[in-house]
């Protein structure tokens, strides 16, 4: 069963809808992630906290820096998400790390941080008018769709509009971090920068997957969202189990 066009300057490609929602990508095995991800960023927070309240500031930078390098170089041999970025965000972790421990100022080290939020912002926000697609590559990780159905405009809209809105999130977290640190300093910055901004990124995660769904409900043949992340799940069994 063939799709209409987009009506714009890419043109639709003909997909079987049914068998782009129920079959994973040609390179899905690439999109299977390992166990570790995203607790590597909680045992760098967990690291910084516990050093910086029982040795000192420049322990709790090489540590949390040791494991961030380490986390992105695993992430860039297993091909995780977006690997080609991963060696930019090495060499930053890298420089905030040296000025950090350098300066030995906890408002140097985490000013740089908030200036890499900025840029993340702009570099989000920037990615919809320059049609950057690298927030696909997570999404078919997560729900195992067919690249054909990231070009459909019933995909494009609900993403882009969420990219616009995380981008905005992201230059209000940054401001509000200004704010934070202004306010306290060391861990007690950290935990408030943690217990105020991981509420709202789940926040605005969740929203966009459900915009999504909905979106993507107007598309025949869609099975849903719970069907798709179940499957997804079937597949990563199936692949666990072939190894």
């Amino acid at each position: 069963m063939g799709m209409n066009s987009l009506g714009d300057e890419e043109p639709q490609p003909e997909i079987e809808t049914a068998g782009a929602f129920s079959r994973p990508p040609s390179d899905a095995d690439d999109l299977i992630l390992p166990w570790w991800v995203g607790l590597d960023a909680i045992l760098a927070i967990a690291a910084f906290l516990i050093l910086n309240r029982w040795v000192n500031l420049t322990a709790a930078i090489i540590a949390t820096t040791a494991l961030g390098v380490a986390s992105a170089v695993l992430r860039v041999r297993l091909d995780v998400a977006i690997g080609k970025l991963l060696p930019i965000v090495i060499v930053a972790m890298l420089i905030r790390g040296v000025f950090g421990i350098i300066t030995g100022e906890d408002d140097v080290y985490f000013g740089i941080g908030i200036f890499y939020k900025y840029c993340i912002a702009l570099g989000v926000l920037l990615s919809v008018p320059l049609k950057w697609r690298l927030v696909d590559i997570s999404i078919r990780r997560t729900l195992g769709i067919d690249d054909a159905v990231c070009r459909l405009p019933e995909f494009r809209k609900p993403v882009d509009r969420t990219l616009i809105s995380f981008g905005v999130l992201l230059a209000g977290s940054a401001t509000l971090d200004i704010w934070l640190l202004d306010q306290a300093s060391g861990n007690y910055y950290v935990m408030l920068r943690l217990l105020i901004n991981w509420p709202l990124y789940v926040l605005v995660a969740a929203l966009g997957m459900y915009f999504l769904s909905r979106s993507l409900a107007r598309v025949p043949d869609y099975p849903g969202l719970m069907v798709l992340l179940e499957a997804q799940v079937e597949r990563k069994r199936a692949h666990q189990r072939r190894k």
